[in-house]
């Protein structure tokens, strides 16, 4: 039991570096599922070497789960998964980013349903008995998830928009002798905005 535990914990350390690409992917594609497909796609096809290694581990992940019994079969995946999260957390600290994760109300709010629905899905992998899938999905699933987590948080996503949308018409309702600019684009907003003031 308590090295299936452990087994568990990996997968969910071997998850966390998985989801912050994803989260960061889908912020850049403006939070549009299309574009994030289109970008996904794209990634998959131009074959980058870093997506490898977690297929090699994948396979590797799922052929150990399904030949090897037992504690040995356990170990064997915790190793494996302890070693992949240690592997992709130094990866992410030598990463540079144009454009880093922002970590907006909107994406933090996105971070937890994403904890959720990966809590969720290795708790269902516990409850079938599935641990030959484990370490598959530890590299999979968070890229998958972004789609669920997309669907889940659109309504309060449009209940945000609709709030600062109403609360900027009664801004400009109450001041009618203003001036009105507007000003749009992926990068610069804030400080054109700052500058104009």
């Amino acid at each position: 039991m308590i090295l299936r535990i452990l087994m568990y914990a990996a997968a969910g350390a071997a998850m966390v570096i998985p989801t912050k690409r994803a989260l960061h992917m889908f912020q850049q594609n403006r939070y549009e599922k299309h574009r994030f497909t289109a970008w996904f796609k794209g990634r998959l096809s131009g074959g980058t070497g870093d997506m490898l290694l977690p297929a090699l581990l994948s396979v590797t992940g799922v052929l150990s789960g399904l030949f090897l019994k037992g504690n040995l079969r356990l170990i064997v995946l915790t190793v494996l998964l302890f070693a992949c999260a240690a592997y992709l957390f130094a990866d992410e600290k030598k990463k540079s980013y144009i454009k880093p994760l922002v970590y907006t109300a909107r994406v933090k709010r996105q971070i937890a349903v994403m904890v959720l629905l990966s809590v969720l899905w290795l708790g269902l992998l516990w409850l079938i008995k599935a641990d030959w899938l484990i370490a598959a999905s530890s590299f999979v699933m968070p890229w998958l998830l972004i789609y669920l987590m997309s669907v889940i948080t659109e309504p309060v996503e449009a209940a945000v928009r609709a709030h600062y949308l109403n609360e900027a018409k009664q801004i400009l309702k109450d001041h009618s002798d203003l001036i009105k600019i507007g000003i749009t684009g992926s990068y610069g907003k804030t400080s054109t905005k700052n500058i104009m003031q």
